[in-house]
């Protein structure tokens, strides 16, 4: 379509559009022109498409196989509503059902969900998003999750600036795929490429099991990156965990975490309640943390959270804590941040061991790197080597 395209509601409890398996493709261009259909990895900046506006709209598109949402333009705004593409029966869906959406800029916001869930024995699609600038805010949450015997599909994200936040929302505002309870399918893959990561007031990037089939991996490369936690009564970062079950008791069989891998060319900054960690609550083990960065800035600001690079086991659980790697030139820490691995008070496993590859390891009022046990299972080891000819570890003020 020509021009802009708008679509606006009063009542997303009531599907807008409603197909079951169906296609739905938002297409707009702001002069005549094309714009290259059969290819999502596209250029940006897009040069020649409109504006696209949902305003409280529910689409469902789910069904046997799922269904396929295509959507270009320069810019798609989402306030409230939803986009449910899921899987609801036996089939796997083929190259004709997933969620692509290329844009120059990506806003959802207000509790607006974009979905590819599992709902039947049949597995999800991916969700693949290229978008110049990409905001997820105050509630809003991309997910691709499984409740049944089929496996969640992945999420690829490539953007030059993303921003995950919640600065109003009492929701999660996250990008996330998860196993959830009664489920025996895996959790999907999260992969994001991006020039700048901004994770803030309980913004999150996650994949956790509440199942028998284990969470997925997140891999993140970026140029910067910054979690900062601003307080917030959410979890603010990038996480991997085996959960609980729905009564917070631990599950007799239990999927594992996935590995948690940061990869960062400039500054890592976590703040005020910012962390990036893997844990386990029940019998699945934590996995591998693997944060790379030229700079690590670990600041804890006294926030009653955490803050920093962690994996636990904690109480009551019987898996064991997963490993930390950092490879860095230089990490300061302060404030009660710090780099951590717990086994926690009445937990049967092990906490993992933790390795650190730098110039420079620069600790300062209350920071820590630390591996420890408060019950059966054994601490992991500390390993501090060398990443140049000259590396220093400094001792602050504290």
């Amino acid at each position: 379509m020509k021009g802009g395209i708008k679509f606006d509601n009063y009542d997303s409890l009531i599907p807008n559009i409603k197909t079951t398996s169906g296609q739905f493709r938002a297409i707009a261009m702001q002069n005549d022109g094309e714009i290259d259909l059969k290819n999502l990895q596209v250029q940006l900046p897009l040069k020649n498409g409109g504006n696209i506006l949902f305003d409280n709209v529910g689409i469902d598109l789910s069904g046997n196989k799922g269904g396929n949402l295509f959507i270009r333009g320069n810019s798609l705004s989402v306030n409230g509503g939803y986009f449910f593409i899921d899987n609801t029966g036996d089939d796997n869906p083929t190259l004709l059902n997933g969620i692509e959406i290329a844009t120059n800029e990506f806003i959802m916001q207000g509790e607006s969900y974009l979905t590819f869930d599992v709902m039947g024995k049949g597995n999800a699609g991916n969700i693949n998003i290229n978008a110049e600038s990409m905001n997820v805010l105050d509630g809003a949450e991309i997910h691709s999750n499984t409740n049944s015997k089929g496996n969640a599909g992945n999420l690829v994200i490539v953007s030059n600036i993303l921003s995950v936040n919640n600065k109003s929302s009492e929701n999660y505002t996250s990008i996330s795929s998860d196993a959830y309870s009664g489920s025996s399918g895996n959790a999907g893959l999260i992969s994001i490429n991006t020039n700048s990561v901004n994770l803030l007031n309980g913004g999150e990037i996650h994949t956790n099991t509440w199942a028998s089939g284990n969470a997925g991996t997140i891999t993140i490369n970026a140029n910067e990156l910054t979690a900062d936690g601003q307080n917030s009564a959410f979890f603010t970062g990038v996480s991997s965990s085996s959960e609980l079950d729905d009564k917070n008791n631990p599950l007799m069989e239990s999927g594992d975490a996935g590995n948690v891998n940061v990869n960062v060319n400039g500054t890592l900054n976590l703040f005020n309640g910012g962390a990036i960690r893997s844990d386990t609550f029940t019998i699945g083990n934590g996995k591998e943390v693997f944060v790379k960065a030229d700079n690590i800035i670990i600041d804890g600001r006294n926030s009653k959270f955490a803050t920093g690079v962690t994996s636990n086991a904690n109480s009551n659980s019987n898996g064991n804590a997963g490993a930390i790697k950092i490879d860095t030139k230089n990490i300061l820490i302060q404030n009660e941040g710090g780099i951590s691995s717990q086994a926690n008070i009445q937990a049967n496993g092990n906490s993992g061991y933790v390795n650190i590859k730098a110039e420079q390891v620069d600790l300062k009022t209350d920071g820590y790197i630390s591996t420890s046990t408060n019950s059966v299972g054994s601490a992991g080891n500390i390993n501090l080597s060398k990443r140049a000819k000259n590396p220093a570890v400094q001792g602050g003020d504290g």
